[in-house]
């Protein structure tokens, strides 16, 4: 394992090709541009979807609740920019929009807090991160680092980012590591969220992360009891690790293999049928 890295690929992409290659854009019908890629494409070309996107099925309430917290506070707390007539300011709309653009903003810049600790773990482990760490960086990195020693010993191997291939889906678990002798496999994913987030201190993580791991702990070597949510603070550096029970990760299985089958209803599409006709 320890020979085998890929790129770093983040699971955002959200099509793969049937070999696991991640495509975002193909040519367009008359071949004269580059297009996002999409359903349509994807029947045609036999691509798979994402873990992601499958789990895009499932309604989130912890994210959504999230969100709409962002709004509230952005709308009790916005103050009136600069250069805005009064005018424009008292209209319904106007206050709206600037609204829903203020709270958009700090959605983004979590999401690109997490980004940027995903980034900065995944090439750690690696050894390839360059730039000195900070001293809260640094106190996570050597947590991760003594928990994947407790788990797997002295001399362990780590694979980050790496493509798997499921049965009509494809992924990139964060974390695949096993210990010297290569006789255990330990598939970890990383979850940054709010310091305040109770899935930090003692609630249970969320169903989607669940169903996320279970799909694909079913691509990997590792046993069911080697599944872990890594979660982390964004803002503290605080970190929690869970380790997903066996019966967790079976019942995930069997919620992503149901959301797997609606992803095909709603998109008439079902990779595991699907028939190459260039070459019938």
């Amino acid at each position: 394992m320890s020979g085998e890295v890929r790129p770093i690929i983040r699971e955002s992409g959200r099509w793969y090709t049937r070999t696991g290659v991640p495509v975002t854009e193909v040519d367009s019908a008359d071949k004269a541009r580059r297009v996002r890629a999409t359903v349509t494409h994807a029947r045609k070309l036999g691509l798979l979807p994402s873990v992601t996107s499958i789990i895009r099925m499932l309604d989130k309430p912890g994210l959504r609740a999230w969100r709409d917290q962002q709004l509230v506070e952005a709308a009790l707390s916005l103050p009136r920019p600069a250069g805005l007539s009064s005018e424009a300011w008292n209209d319904p709309k106007e206050r709206a929009a600037l609204i829903l653009a203020d709270a958009q903003a700090q959605v983004e810049a979590a999401a690109d807090k997490g980004k940027d600790w995903h980034g900065l773990i995944e090439e750690s482990l690696l050894g390839r991160w360059t730039v000195p760490l900070d001293e809260t960086q640094a106190a996570v990195m050597q947590q991760i680092r003594d928990w994947l020693a407790q788990e797997l010993g002295v001399g362990y191997s780590v694979v980050v980012e790496r493509t798997v291939l499921g049965d009509g889906f494809c992924g990139t678990p964060d974390i695949v590591a096993q210990d010297r002798d290569l006789t255990k496999t330990l598939l970890a994913d990383i979850k940054t969220v709010a310091d305040t987030a109770p899935v930090l201190r003692k609630a249970a993580p969320y169903d989607e992360w669940q169903y996320q791991i279970a799909a694909y702990w079913r691509t990997t070597t590792a046993e069911e009891m080697n599944c872990w949510q890594i979660i982390l603070g964004r803002e503290s550096g605080a970190l929690r690790f869970y380790r997903w029970s066996a019966y967790e990760i079976r019942i995930g299985w069997k919620a992503f293999s149901l959301l797997r089958q609606l992803w095909t209803i709603r998109n008439n599409y079902d990779p595991l049928t699907w028939v190459n006709k260039k070459e019938d």
